[in-house]
């Protein structure tokens, strides 16, 4: 058990490296685990010791009972050195099974971490491709607003004012209203057409009188000539009778 934990203690440093943290406290976080798995493998050195002695102990004295571990009454000056020593032992072995549960807490914490930092990672590379778009659609807007504001410029010096705009609507209204004294009104067009068309009936009238009056003196010519023996030919008016 002593041996897998090793291994996974020697491990965990490797994967936090590839992990790219190097900031000071993940450097201090590190340091702390490279000195713990120091200290695991002196404590795990002695526990071997230990248990070589008591193991040579027990081979030079296969006759003597098994004592109480706790009790240290009625034994010599090295048993009891090596009753304390168990004592020390179980003790280390209690704050060792401590530790490594400790251990395995800050290695899930240290793992923890380290997902969270590949996602800020993650998350700030997004943001840093956004931050690029927005700075290019930044330049491409500024050139925009400059072409605006130029617009604006030239708008704002050929537009019309409130003031000019009623001052040209009020021209022009009195300049339609002159002008439209110079036209007939409706009624007067009305009037004017009726009296045209009178007119020219009694031009029509007139006229068919006047023809009416030179055919008559047409017939007479007509006649005179006829006594001298003058032909005449048929008239166009006369065919169309």
């Amino acid at each position: 058990e002593t041996d897998s934990q090793e291994e996974e203690m020697e491990l965990l440093p490797c994967g936090m490296g590839e992990e790219g943290i190097t900031t000071d406290e993940e450097t201090k976080t590190l340091v702390a685990i490279q000195g713990l798995d120091e200290i695991l493998k002196r404590i795990d050195i002695l526990r071997s010791q230990l248990r070589r002695n008591q193991q040579l102990e027990d081979v030079s004295q296969p006759s003597e009972a098994p004592e109480d571990p706790i009790s240290c009454s009625g034994l010599n000056a090295k048993q009891s050195e090596i009753r304390c020593i168990q004592r020390a032992q179980h003790h280390i072995q209690c704050q060792l099974t401590e530790l490594l549960c400790r251990y395995d807490a800050l290695r899930n914490m240290l793992r923890s971490l380290g997902e969270t930092w590949t996602c800020l990672e993650r998350r700030i590379a997004d943001i840093r491709g956004q931050n690029l778009i927005h700075l290019a659609w930044t330049e491409e807007c500024a050139n925009d607003l400059s072409n605006c504001q130029r617009r604006h410029r030239s708008l704002a010096a050929v537009k019309l004012t409130k003031k000019m705009a009623l001052l040209v609507t009020k021209t022009n209204m009195s300049s339609g209203f002159r002008y439209s004294r110079r036209y007939l009104r409706h009624a007067l067009i009305a009037r004017h057409i009726n009296d045209f068309r009178y007119e020219i009936a009694e031009l029509k009238v007139l006229s068919e009188e006047i023809f009416s009056e030179i055919d008559g003196r047409l017939d007479e010519i007509k006649m005179k000539a006829e006594r001298f023996g003058v032909v005449f030919s048929t008239t166009p008016r006369q065919s169309n009778l």
